[in-house]
């Protein structure tokens, strides 16, 4: 029983640790596709709308992050 205490307590802290890191990971490939979406509104020509639905899932990332 205390060993799988130990081990909850272990995988707790490494999973709170890496915590900023996925946060980090999730702004990164946020601003990739934001990029390629923006490359790819130059050749569609109708991007409003994919800009708006991208800002949206930033602020909701940055909330439901703890780093902001």
């Amino acid at each position: 029983m205390q060993y799988l205490f130990l081990m909850k307590h272990i995988i707790w802290r490494v999973y709170v640790q890496m915590q900023p890191l996925l946060t980090y990971i999730r702004i990164i490939s946020l601003l990739v596709s934001r990029k390629l979406m923006n490359a790819s509104n130059c050749v569609q020509q109708r991007g409003p709308l994919k800009i708006l639905l991208i800002n949206n899932l930033t602020l909701k990332i940055m909330q439901s992050s703890k780093l902001f």
